[in-house]
């Protein structure tokens, strides 16, 4: 029974993060926390209500990005300095 506990806990996809259900939108709140030449976004699920922001793209990557579909786990952020940036990703179609 716990074994099989385990294995349902592991294998549960409760964040979604392998499905192609996020997407990179602006956040208006945040502008003021960008650096010069980044703009500030979030990574939204409308699927399970999620986002998760303070996050930056650069301003020339931004129009190439917006609004476009990933699976969580395919993106790339520098977690070494707030707000984090977006290094890259690869966009999918659901």
């Amino acid at each position: 029974m716990i074994t099989l506990s385990c294995a349902f806990i592991q294998a549960c996809d409760c964040q979604n993060t392998r499905k192609c259900e996020w997407k990179i939108e602006k956040d208006p709140k945040n502008m003021d926390m960008a650096s010069n030449g980044f703009v500030s976004v979030c990574i939204k699920n409308y699927s399970i209500n999620r986002q998760k922001c303070i996050l930056e793209i650069e301003e020339s990557r931004l129009n190439q990005v917006l609004n476009k579909t990933f699976v969580y786990r395919d993106i790339e952020i520098d977690s070494n300095k707030m707000p984090r940036r977006i290094t890259s990703f690869k966009e999918c179609k659901p």
